[in-house]
């Protein structure tokens, strides 16, 4: 599969749907992780994290507008 998907060549390269019918893709549970992803999902606020939050210095309200707007920034990463 490694030779299939690496070949130089275009047209012979596998693409994905080749690749999820070879055997060994076939081996493996397709098992998507939960999370979060940022700008796509809200983030859940934790009351008590978010009081670390201000410990740490941050504006709560701005804060927590950063979260509810799924902004991606140093407050949401701290979060």
């Amino acid at each position: 599969m490694l030779k299939c998907v690496l070949n130089t060549d275009p047209i012979k390269r596998y693409n994905i749907e080749d690749i999820r019918r070879h055997t060994w893709y076939q081996m493996v549970m397709d098992i998507r992780p939960e999370g979060v992803i940022m700008g796509q999902n809200s983030v859940p606020i934790d009351e008590e994290v978010f009081k670390c939050l201000e410990e740490y210095g941050f504006n709560p309200d701005y804060g927590r507008k950063c979260l509810e707007s799924n902004k991606h920034n140093h407050i949401t990463t701290t979060y």
